[in-house]
């Protein structure tokens, strides 16, 4: 059972890699091209006509929403960390990730 130091480090690494995939600039051109992909398949089966009053497709909406992204991102972490949590293999590239959310946050002020 990891630690709460194990705890913090790997909740904060979670919110690292959903601002990366959701916000961060150097994610635009996959996030731009999975959610074009979603709206091109979509228009595919049901026709631009019918498309324009449609929700976004839900592909592109995960892509962009914080709070999906993290729920999918937390279910892969959990039982990464749960059984490996304490090795080096996992726990410093987490604290890597959980330093530069440490500093983004800080940064905004």
């Amino acid at each position: 059972m990891p630690s709460i130091i194990h705890f913090v480090v790997y909740a904060l690494a979670v919110a690292r890699l959903t601002q990366l995939v959701v916000a961060d600039r150097i994610t635009d051109t996959p996030r731009h091209r999975i959610s074009s992909w979603a709206w091109q398949r979509r228009l595919r089966r049901v026709g631009m006509r019918e498309a324009e009053g449609m929700p976004e497709p839900y592909l592109s909406y995960l892509v962009q929403c914080p709070w999906c992204t993290s729920i999918w991102i937390g279910a892969v972490a959990a039982p990464l960390i749960y059984f490996a949590g304490s090795s080096p293999w996992v726990f410093v590239p987490a604290l890597a990730l959980a330093f530069s959310e440490l500093s983004g946050l800080m940064a905004r002020g």
